[in-house]
């Protein structure tokens, strides 16, 4: 039988349209950008039509949009780009943020900055209420992340961005930043309505190759460049840009504008049968997050189950999952989203991550049923 990926949270495979926009620019037109011959003009045609194609699906200006290598660089340079214009200056953020933006934030903290964490409800939400008490005078920043790529809890933007909009009527030069990777391409992220003034995204979520990502830079914001070099991207990502990555990119977020509701209520259903027949026919089962989530996640506690023992069960019988977020594998800490939502630490490491994503067919449902079931009875025998 094929093997069955169920670990779109962690990475998504290349759709082949996106893979063959890209080909031309790894064979014959392998101009450098910046090059003023016609070479190098093919690349920076190529850069600003995917540009265009990023901006359209986020609704806001192609001058708006900075190209990176991806969601981590893009939350350094906005979160770091704008600390550096407020030397000891008060963030507000929360403790289920991804850690390309809690390992940032604990860096600032050591160089005196001054880091409240808001921790979410036992659903995963973070209270918009709870984060305006937060907000002081000499508050710069507040960092919340659109989607959660652990439990796919979505969160109130628009409320947030509201109260972060007040606080800017009072006089205060306050800005708005969300990690936005896991949710571009599954949801809509419709900038205007949201009112950030910061945004990080990441290719390799939506079928488009690693190494590219994108950061939103409301007009007029000016953010401090981390890295020196040339012009690139307005100075604040210099160095020769990834032309094939940026086009598969833009092939991407334009194959979602076209596609993305169709598929979230294919993926949504895929979801919602997993995890109803998941509890009825295993017993101490918990879906961790719940409310407004991401169309393909869901995060699963087993009880007298060892999560990283499921997940090797699985993997053998030829079925990918995850317990969490795939730059925290190989840890031995519980995840540290479950514990915020008050998971004990049993609870947290006897958990799965299963993602749903554009490839996966009703039928990948039943057959991964199948496998968990056995399993988590094979692994409760060795209690």
């Amino acid at each position: 039988m094929p093997r069955i990926y169920l670990d779109n949270a962690s990475t998504t495979p290349v759709d082949p349209r996106v893979f063959q926009s890209m080909v031309p620019f790894l064979k014959e037109h392998f101009g450098n950008p910046s090059s003023v011959h016609s070479f190098g003009q093919e690349s920076r045609n190529a850069i600003d039509r995917a540009r265009r194609q990023v901006s359209n699906l986020l609704n806001c200006s192609p001058a708006e949009v900075i190209f990176t290598s991806g969601g981590t660089e893009s939350n350094n340079i906005a979160i770091r780009g704008l600390a550096s214009r407020f030397p000891g200056g008060h963030i507000v953020t929360t403790s289920i943020e991804h850690s390309a933006v809690r390992e940032v934030m604990r860096d600032l903290a050591h160089m005196g900055h001054e880091v409240t964490e808001i921790d979410p409800d036992a659903n995963g939400i973070i209270d918009p209420a709870v984060i305006e008490k937060a907000i002081g005078d000499g508050t710069f920043l507040v960092s919340v992340m659109m989607a959660n790529n652990e439990l796919g809890t979505v969160q109130n933007l628009r409320e947030i961005s509201r109260i972060v909009g007040e606080s800017k009527k009072r006089g205060s030069e306050i800005h708005l930043h969300s990690d936005a990777v896991q949710a571009l391409g599954k949801i809509p992220v419709d900038i205007p309505s949201l009112d950030c003034d910061l945004m990080s995204f990441s290719a390799h979520k939506l079928y488009a190759p690693k190494g590219t990502g994108a950061l939103y830079v409301r007009k007029g914001l000016k953010i401090v460049p981390q890295s020196k070099g040339g012009p690139h991207e307005k100075g604040l990502r210099p160095g020769t840009e990834n032309v094939a990555g940026i086009v598969a990119f833009g092939a991407a977020c334009e194959l979602c504008s076209a596609e993305s509701q169709s598929e979230f209520l294919t993926v949504t259903a895929m979801r919602d049968a997993f995890e109803s027949t998941i509890v009825g026919r295993i017993s101490g089962v918990t879906v961790n997050g719940s409310g407004d989530r991401l169309p393909g996640i869901t995060n699963l506690s087993f009880e007298d189950v060892s999560g990283e023992s499921l997940l090797i069960l699985l993997d053998q019988k030829g079925f990918a999952v995850s317990t969490g977020s795939a730059c925290a594998s190989g840890t031995i800490e519980p995840s540290h989203v479950l514990l915020a939502i008050g998971r004990t630490h049993d609870v947290a490491k006897s958990s799965l991550r299963v993602s749903f994503g554009r490839f996966n067919q009703p039928e990948d449902v039943d057959r991964t049923v199948d496998a968990l079931v056995d399993s988590v009875a094979e692994l409760r025998r060795l209690i």
